[in-house]
């Protein structure tokens, strides 16, 4: 029930998450809770598709909570904007989440 995150940048971390949403990608779902936006679009990055951006890094901290499709990345990103007050558009980096009004 415990989990080892390791990154270079922060160190290791040791926590206890909901099983549940470990194990959602067994169902073909990704399920965040209180989740910062960057970390959300790294984990929905992992299953490929189309790639998604946060155009600002500042919004990296924002928090999201939901459950997701992992096939379905323009689901996420349009929820994500709605949610968040956020601007959802694509170009040649993929879906790229910005400030409203600065698309």
């Amino acid at each position: 029930g415990q989990r080892l995150t390791v990154r270079p940048e922060a160190g290791s971390a040791i926590d206890r998450p909901k099983l549940e949403a470990v194990t959602a990608w067994r169902r073909g779902q990704v399920m965040f809770d209180d989740t910062a936006l960057l970390d959300a679009v790294e984990e929905f990055n992992r299953y490929g598709g189309r790639r998604i951006v946060v155009g600002d890094p500042a919004l990296g901290s924002m928090r999201i909570s939901g459950v997701f499709s992992t096939t379905d990345p323009d689901a996420f990103v349009s929820a994500t904007a709605q949610v968040l007050g956020l601007s959802a558009h694509s170009d040649e980096r993929g879906l790229v989440l910005t400030r409203a009004g600065h698309g």
